[in-house]
């Protein structure tokens, strides 16, 4: 091979190699100044302390397959609230004061039939939707299926896609839709209402 061809190769060889070497370090450059999107948050002065925003609601039996009202939850106005994870959602008889289940906490009805101690088990199933009401966003288009936190999960929590910001004195609405009441009226003191929790994880922002 000519010697004058193999230098060129071997200078073009070199360019390629170089050329490579500057685009991955462009690449690793936007890499490094990429900021999530809910960075932000982090530049809110003041102390951060682990909070959970908790609301409830009594229902009956005829509310099956209907929409509940807004389970109102108000952010302190000592500072934002900052959302971390999905709503944790369980609920308990609350009615009779006499039934057999009464005071049992259960998780949202999202699967298989559940069994425990037999047939002896109430049942609800929900959909719902979440809603700032101090700005009046709302966190999705329509309805959502049971996908949440609930009892039986351990410390496997769902977290959000973002950590999401609520101010001071705003209000959060979780509103439910009981698609599926299904109390045992085989127990010996049969439910006829409950009691709904929401608990959504996340911390407050305090000034120092």
């Amino acid at each position: 091979m000519d010697s004058s061809f193999a230098a060129q190769i071997r200078q073009a060889l070199a360019q390629r190699d170089t050329q490579i070497q500057t685009l991955k370090s462009q690449i690793d450059a936007v890499m490094r100044s990429r900021v999530a999107p809910d960075a932000w948050i982090d530049e809110i002065p003041g102390k951060r302390v682990s909070y959970w925003l908790q609301g409830s609601q009594s229902f009956l039996a005829a509310q099956d397959g209907t929409r509940g009202n807004p389970v109102n939850m108000l952010v302190n106005q000592d500072g934002p609230f900052v959302a971390t994870h999905l709503p944790i959602v369980a609920w308990k008889p609350n009615a009779p004061s006499t039934a057999t289940n009464l005071g049992r906490w259960s998780a949202i009805f999202h699967g298989p039939q559940p069994t425990l101690n037999g047939s002896n088990i109430d049942i609800i199933s929900i959909s719902w939707e979440l809603i700032d009401a101090g700005s009046n966003r709302n966190f999705q288009n329509g309805t959502i299926p049971p996908f949440l936190n609930t009892l039986g999960m351990g410390d496997q929590l769902k977290k959000l896609p973002v950590r999401t910001y609520f101010a001071p004195n705003s209000t959060v609405q979780f509103v439910p839709t009981y698609e599926e009441i299904s109390f045992n009226g085989s127990a010996g003191v049969p439910t006829t209402g409950g009691l709904l929790v929401i608990v959504i994880p996340g911390y407050r922002i305090l000034a120092i």
